[in-house]
């Protein structure tokens, strides 16, 4: 019998022979793959946008380098605003959350768009519905907090979060 002369059930033996060495080296891996699967979290994120603009009411067509500056230096004392300790308590009584404003805030991430004077903010959650709703309200009362604290009404939800 040649090298070349290998017949599958001649393959099929020597399988046998090895299926504990088989079983030993891919049990490991398979019991791994399914931990992983069932102990690692899904996690959903909710996210709202939110646009500055340079007048309260209409966003102007005409609009120049003076009012993209100064929306990008509004986008970040808006984000300072939105890591508001007050605002985090209320979104934690409201849907009565057992966490902490500090763990609260490692969830929420409120940041600038590039230079274009849109925000994004997003809240990670493990369910997709509380997520969304979590996300609508924290943007609904920074909307507040914006308006009562600077007196602006410059800013706008232009898009809300949806379940994932």
């Amino acid at each position: 019998m040649e090298i070349n002369d290998l017949r599958l059930i001649d393959i099929i033996f020597i399988l046998k022979k090895r299926i504990k060495i088989l079983l030993l080296a891919a049990t490991p891996i398979f019991l791994l793959g399914i931990y992983l699967t069932l102990n690692t979290p899904t996690k959903y994120k909710g996210e709202v946008t939110f646009i500055i603009m340079n007048n309260a009411t209409t966003l102007s067509s005409s609009i120049n380098n003076n009012d993209l500056a100064a929306s990008e230096k509004l986008a970040t004392i808006y984000s300072e605003i939105s890591k508001s300790k007050t605002l985090l308590q209320k979104i934690i009584n409201k849907f009565d959350l057992n966490e902490t404003v500090d763990s609260l805030e490692k969830k929420v991430k409120f940041e600038p768009i590039g230079n274009t004077g849109i925000l994004k903010l997003t809240y990670i959650d493990s369910h997709p519905i509380m997520a969304a709703t979590i996300s609508n309200e924290i943007g609904n009362e920074f909307l507040v907090k914006v308006n009562t604290t600077l007196n602006l009404k410059n800013i706008r939800i232009i898009e809300e979060a949806i379940p994932p």
